[in-house]
């Protein structure tokens, strides 16, 4: 393989990504060193230690930093956001976890979670596990759209808006799709919970359903969302590929890494 340079931007953030990301960024210096990438890590005060600094963890044009990074970098490494004892709950880089996502239009959040040890599986019966949630990463509840009428009084109304468009769901549906057949998976399994949300979900039952009339090798599964968490902690070995929206990603991803060791075991990637 000929020799290949990759640049990484290394930023710790907040908590413990000042102990995970320099030991991460050597381990990928490794592995890219044994198939012929020369990897140059760069590393970047943003978070908690800059909060100490300068009474800021990030600078107050967060789209222009990630635009910034992203045009000197081929990738970036990013460690934790929030809980740190250092600052103030509400005082972290979350907001530039968010910016690399919607700035870089990183609509993929892959969760592979792979049982690389029967022992770290907490469940009794000890069953092959390897699981990967593909996580829609840039709609869904978590875009901050919404708002507070009458905030503070008794009478409080709170709007959480939940965004589905086709474009998304259906590249993330596609995307779990050539995943699985890139990897040798037999199935997808589709969550949601279009019984009670009947428009968004409704949605995703269409699009998931057109993805996989185009993947014929590959098998199409639907799980009602609260039936699937049951069905991931009775039989885990049932199941492979999970492509849902952003929320329940989020949770399940988190289920998933619980079930064969936990969130420091199971990789996280915005692609």
């Amino acid at each position: 393989m000929p020799d290949k340079k990759l640049s990484i931007a290394a930023i710790p953030g907040d908590g413990v990504g000042h102990d995970v990301v320099p030991v991460a960024a050597e381990v990928v210096r490794a592995a890219a060193g044994a198939c012929g990438v020369q990897v140059e890590v760069t590393p970047y005060n943003y978070g908690v230690l800059r909060y100490l600094e300068e009474g800021k963890p990030l600078p107050e044009d967060v789209p222009g930093l990630v635009r910034e990074l992203a045009a000197k970098h081929d990738a970036i490494m990013f460690g934790s956001a929030g809980l740190d004892s250092r600052q103030p709950p509400a005082v972290n880089c979350r907001d530039l976890l968010v910016g690399l996502r919607w700035v870089l239009d990183g609509y993929v959040n892959l969760r592979p979670a792979p049982l690389l040890h029967p022992s770290f599986c907490p469940l009794e019966k000890k069953v092959p596990i390897d699981l990967v949630v593909v996580r829609e990463n840039t709609e869904g509840v978590m875009t901050r759209l919404g708002g507070n009428f009458k905030k503070g009084t008794p009478d409080e109304v709170a709007i959480q808006e939940d965004i589905n468009t086709y474009k998304g769901v259906e590249r993330i549906c596609r995307y779990a799709f050539e995943y699985a057949r890139g990897h040798g998976y037999p199935k997808v399994t589709m969550a949601d919970k279009h019984g009670s949300l009947i428009h968004a979900h409704g949605l995703w039952q269409r699009v998931f359903w057109a993805a996989a009339e185009k993947y014929p090798d590959v098998q199409g599964e639907h799980k009602f969302i609260d039936t699937l968490c049951l069905e991931l902690v009775q039989h885990p070995d049932k199941f492979g590929v999970i492509v849902t929206n952003n929320m329940y990603g989020d949770i399940l991803s988190d289920l998933c890494a619980g079930l064969v060791g936990g969130v420091g075991i199971a990789g996280s990637g915005c692609i």
